[in-house]
């Protein structure tokens, strides 16, 4: 709650619904994409629109991750949900691998869906069809719905604290940029993969590597049309805001980090010259909504399922090697059989094809196989054979050939890669990305050799590797439970030292404060006693998530009753560094109310990443480490 100057107490409105409004509203004026690159054309007439597409189209799917992440949140809009889902989402699964058993996972997969055919645009004037699909069949309906249907409790009018959360939602989640190089909307879009094994963390040897290989410096490339489509969308907003020194920064940024000068430039022109502290608040939790979206309206979203293409992997492989057999060449057994074989057929290919008249093109297949470092590849080529009514045609697979981040597998990929570009005009290429193990599998099914049990000892062979395989990550295990155990004591610890670190900054909590506190073999995290007398007793948790709060509850309400010297009003309080999802604070809101008795009350709740990413006092923190040590969590802390 927050206080307005005639005392009047105002409820803010939940994180779902404005994350759906304010991302709804991005979209719309950014989607518009022949009024922004008439924009450009006016404003930067010498610059080439089409260097900006990349940029632009990465901008557009931030802001739909934004409003699936709304749609995560959200629970006034009728969807279903399922603990499978919500699992999902928790552990990062991408939409595409969800099981589509309720309304939320089935609109994520429609958002996924229609993200990647905006992205395969090759134009902007290619890009409006798809941008203006999604619009009219699945945002608008929310647009048309919260516009009949929110309301606030601001004393503003609607149409103001609309344009207040567009303008909230373009500074905190697109101008602020996180760690050394990401924005922040990009770390809450449930559009893509975040499982631990896909992410590459911050601050770890992986990560340095990354961050030198051409992976990352493809990611660069998109930073000059990105910083276009953030200013387009600030210029629409805020006219003449931004000066020249920010356009400095956003024409000539070659680093993502650059962009938070934009985040600051924002911050001081909106929110320091407010009267009141709680007025931040319209410009990100204006609005609620108690209205549930009509069946009509759910039945125009997802009739968009049924045009969806539901193909199994195997179709999808099917597809790619047109049906055809295939022949399997293990290139992992050394270079005569994957490099030097694949680069000898591509050539011989190409130049018999040329001898022929009206020569058809190479039919050539890329497959990425990712893995932590990069990624590993295998090759394809189609073999033609044709008689009068037959055709012989058949794939020669080179499975394993070459990867993108190793010394000898890297020299490989460089010398292929330099062939496949070399006689381009002459190749029709396509690249799929599959699972190696999977991709074996497959491959191994449709494989001529196998079937004919011709390719027995290479079986055994692999299987072998496999084993010893299975060995060594049984002992990487062994060393990484002890390692997880001291991580655990060392996340609490950093917890509790950063909230006395915060409670310290204050008159208001600085008093008689301590931590880590033993007493008759109970021990509190912090401790402090408020003006009014009352003594906090702290509990620190990093996750709501990972933390059993029933329990957590009872055994501080015990702490309090047996603590000594007695004191008068005793009141439990807990922080938390990870946002609480809306079950989780129903949750906490429901045992709270069940443990507060007499003098022991149980109060409410703190999130310190939201202080430091708030706070401009710890711009100059850590703060990207302390995300890296605290939020991957594993373990109940």
């Amino acid at each position: 709650m927050v206080t307005t100057k005639n005392d009047s107490k105002l409820v803010l409105g939940p994180r779902g619904v404005n994350a759906i409004y304010g991302a709804i509203g991005c979209y719309d004026i950014l989607s518009d994409a022949k009024s922004f690159t008439s924009w450009i054309d006016k404003k930067y007439p010498d610059i080439n629109i089409d260097e900006l597409l990349p940029g632009y189209l990465y901008c557009i799917g931030l802001i739909v991750g934004w409003f699936a992440k709304g749609i995560c949140y959200d629970e006034t809009f009728g969807l279903t949900s399922d603990p499978a889902f919500d699992r999902a989402v928790f552990a990062g699964v991408p939409p595409e691998e969800m099981d589509r058993t309720c309304e939320k996972a089935s609109l994520l997969y429609i958002l996924s869906y229609d993200v990647k055919r905006i992205k395969s645009s090759k134009n902007f004037s290619k890009s409006r069809h798809p941008l203006n699909d999604l619009k009219r069949n699945v945002l608008d309906i929310f647009a048309n719905h919260l516009k009949e249907n929110a309301y606030s409790d601001f004393p503003n009018s609607k149409n103001e604290l609309y344009s207040h959360l567009i303008e909230g939602t373009i500074w905190l989640y697109f101008s602020c940029i996180r760690g050394s190089g990401i924005p922040y909307a990009e770390a809450f879009t449930p559009l893509h993969s975040s499982k631990e094994e896909d992410v590459i963390i911050e601050g770890t040897p992986e990560w340095e590597e990354y961050i030198k290989s051409d992976d990352y410096g493809a990611k660069d490339t998109i930073i000059r049309g990105y910083c276009y489509s953030l200013e387009y969308l600030i210029d629409q907003l805020f006219p003449n805001i931004l000066d020249t020194e920010c356009l400095k920064y956003l024409h000539n940024t070659e680093n993502w980090y650059e962009i938070q000068y934009i985040y600051d430039h924002l911050y001081g022109h909106i929110f320091l010259d407010l009267d009141n502290d709680h007025e931040k608040d319209w410009y990100l939790y204006s609005f609620k909504n108690d209205t549930k979206l009509s069946k009509e309206s759910l039945s125009t979203i997802f009739d968009k399922l049924n045009k969806i293409p539901n193909k199994s992997l195997q179709e999808e492989l099917d597809k790619v090697f047109l049906w055809y057999h295939v022949g399997f060449l293990d290139a992992s057994a050394g270079p005569f059989s994957g490099m030097i074989a694949f680069r000898t057929l591509l050539i011989g290919a190409v130049t018999i094809k040329n001898q022929m008249k009206n020569p058809e093109q190479v039919q050539v297949r890329i497959f990425k196989h990712h893995c932590f470092k990069g990624y590993d590849y295998s090759y394809a080529i189609l073999m033609e054979g044709y008689g009068s009514a037959m055709d012989y045609s058949g794939w020669i697979v080179f499975f394993d050939t070459d990867t993108d981040y190793s010394g000898t597998g890297g020299y490989y990929h460089q010398l292929i890669d330099n062939d496949i570009q070399r006689y381009m005009q002459y190749l029709n290429v396509v690249s799929f990305e599959v699972k190696k193990e999977t991709f074996e599998k497959y491959v191994m099914g449709i494989d001529v050799a196998t079937q004919n049990e011709h390719s027995v000892s290479v079986i055994q062979r692999q299987d072998k590797e496999i084993a010893r395989a299975n060995q060594k990550v049984r002992e990487i295990q062994k060393r990484l439970e002890t390692t997880q155990d001291v991580l655990h004591s060392a996340r609490g610890l950093i917890m509790e030292l950063l909230t006395y670190y915060d409670l310290s900054r204050s008159p208001d909590t600085s008093k008689n404060l301590d931590w880590n506190i033993a007493q008759n073999k109970h021990e509190i995290d912090v401790t402090y006693v408020r003006n009014d007398g009352t003594v906090i007793f702290g509990e620190c948790k990093v996750s709501a998530k990972t933390t059993d709060l029933d329990g957590e509850m009872k055994n501080l309400v015990n702490k309090m009753k047996d603590w000594k010297p007695k004191v008068g009003n005793k009141m439990g309080h807990f922080f938390f560094f990870d946002e609480l999802s809306e079950k989780e604070v129903a949750n906490y809101n429901k045992l709270k109310m069940k443990y507060s008795r007499g003098d022991v009350v149980i109060g409410e709740y703190d999130v310190l990443s939201e202080k430091i990413y708030r706070d401009q006092n710890w711009k100059s923190k850590a703060r990207d480490k302390l995300d890296y040590i605290l939020k991957y969590n594993d373990k109940k802390v």
